[in-house]
């Protein structure tokens, strides 16, 4: 076969050849054997010292034999390393004397070709050995250099496969880590709730029921004063009752998974209107409201967050002659818009920040009861849908408060 021909035959079985990892480089001493008649292939990775070869593959006569480990010195793969191809067709033992193991292996030819790595670094090389002289020519020398060139290729692929293969396993590690600590605060949370319903809620409710019989007792019945006391003792006991509730209840949801599934937006809306309108004893309402429309949302935490909104639209409206209401679903890219506008008392949007803060009020309790904890449960909630919660408002001029929750199926 001509040299031409070996050339071609030799790139077409390179560029065919899919096999990764060890079985490439296997494939590719085997090939070197066969394709040049030779008795020795190997490949090499020189150690991070410099001082040796480590073979990673070696085929001797077609049969791949087990790797071996020598020194770099005094031998010809030393002017390979990481300079050029160095070919020695007849002779390389005498030219070699300290290097025994060619003699031991009766070595007469030797051809050599540095491999690199993509950043240009030299990281090992591929050697061709035979007993016996060869025809050293350009075409076997460019054979050579395409699969040393290939095998740093492979070599990168292997290393980042390897260091990808470590991040993951870091990684993992790092999640497992991580998810026992969640655990732990999630357990550490449901002893504080624990604490804050059998510790704080027991004594309260002793002290609001004995100022309560304390307020009938005969000697206090007369004095204006004692029974002023005792409501404000009593009234303030059932308040910090609330508070408390209300801080469970933001502990629940704070923690709640969302169990999405298709709802009907337009059902659940008339819904909580209906609840919110039944309060209102008679007080002037108009509310627009959309027909139809669905979400992709948990129906109780959804139901609790729209509940929260309407409410909040009716309550700071109930000081105009007449509330007025709109709630529309509007599709976006990617997400649906559930919005709640109303003509109430509305906020200054300096103030803003403190909105969806625990036990934070922009507006006099006497005025407009709560707790300040309804907004704080609302952005929970969203947050856990993996939505957001958006706001405008003026003062005198109502608020306009949105949800914008994914379009997920279920």
């Amino acid at each position: 076969m001509s040299e031409a021909a070996l050339l071609q035959r030799a790139l077409l079985a390179v560029a065919q050849e899919t096999s990764t990892g060890q079985a490439y480089f296997d494939f590719m001493t085997r090939a070197l054997c066969a394709l040049f008649g030779i008795q020795y292939a190997f490949v090499g990775l020189v150690s991070e010292d410099q001082r040796s070869v480590t073979t990673i593959s070696t085929c001797s006569g077609g049969t791949m034999v087990p790797n071996m480990t020598y020194e770099l010195a005094d031998t010809p793969c030393e002017s390979v390393y990481g300079k050029c191809m160095c070919v020695y067709p007849r002779g390389v033992a005498d030219s070699f004397p300290k290097d025994l193991l060619l003699r031991e292996m009766g070595v007469e030819s030797y051809l050599g070709a540095p491999i690199f790595d993509s950043t240009g670094k030299a990281i090992g090389l591929v050697v061709l050995l035979d007993g016996a002289p060869f025809v050293d020519s350009g075409e076997r020398r460019t054979i050579v250099q395409v699969l040393a060139a290939r095998a740093g290729a492979e070599i990168d692929r292997m290393r980042l496969e390897d260091s990808l293969r470590t991040l993951n396993q870091r990684l993992e590690t790092e999640v497992a880590a991580r998810t026992r600590e969640l655990r732990e605060a999630n357990q550490a949370l449901d002893n504080f709730s624990h604490s804050i319903a059998h510790d704080l809620r027991a004594p309260l409710r002793h002290m609001s029921s004995f100022c309560e019989l304390l307020v009938e007792l005969p000697e206090l019945k007369t004095s204006s004063e004692a029974q002023r006391y005792g409501e404000v003792v009593i009234n303030s006991s059932r308040k910090m009752a609330s508070m408390i509730e209300a801080v469970l209840e933001y502990s629940r949801l704070a923690r709640a998974e969302p169990r999405k599934q298709q709802l009907d937006a337009a059902a659940l809306i008339d819904e909580v209107v209906a609840e919110a309108r039944s309060g209102l004893q008679g007080h002037p309402c108009e509310v627009r409201q959309p027909d139809a429309g669905t979400l992709y949302a948990d129906p109780t935490l959804l139901r609790m967050a729209l509940s929260n909104l309407v409410g909040n639209a009716f309550k700071y409206a109930r000081e105009r002659d007449v509330i007025r209401v709109e709630i529309d679903l509007t599709p976006l890219p990617g997400h649906t818009r559930l919005s709640v506008r109303d003509n109430g008392a509305g906020f200054d949007m300096q103030h803003a920040d403190k909105l969806f803060g625990m036990f934070q009020r922009l507006h006099n309790a006497k005025q407009f009861e709560g707790h300040g904890v309804g907004l704080a449960n609302v952005r929970n909630i969203v947050s856990r849908h993996g939505g957001e919660v958006g706001f405008e408002s003026r003062a005198g001029q109502g608020a306009y408060f949105w949800l914008d929750l994914p379009d997920e199926r279920p």
